[in-house]
């Protein structure tokens, strides 16, 4: 009898083990998925904010790239603004001249 005691004490001795074993197995398994989740999570959220960092720089090259087409754009503007003040400026005199001759020939 106490060989059959024993024997269901060893059995029962190795299936608490048996079962502290599983459990810890599981423990260990659901920490590598949890610290393989965490890992993946970090580089995804790195590509993100490569990607937002790339969109942002081409983001602030595009309006820079805007801010230099407006001011040659503006430039070209006061360009011909000039040209037609002076062209302005010279008929007036012409004009002036012209007046002035007339009155001239009429005193």
């Amino acid at each position: 009898m106490k060989d059959v005691d024993a024997a269901a004490k060893d059995k029962a001795s190795k299936a608490v083990q048996d079962a502290v074993d599983v459990e810890q197995g599981g423990i260990r398994r659901w920490n590598e998925i949890q610290q393989s989740w965490d890992a993946h999570m970090d580089r995804v959220r790195a590509d993100f904010a490569d990607k937002k960092a790339d969109l942002d720089a081409k983001h602030l090259a595009n309006r820079a790239d805007d801010g230099e087409l407006d001011a040659v754009e503006a430039i070209a503007f006061a360009e011909e603004a000039i040209e037609g003040a002076e062209y302005a400026a010279l008929e007036a005199m012409l004009a002036r001249m012209e007046a002035d001759e007339a009155e001239a020939l009429a005193s």
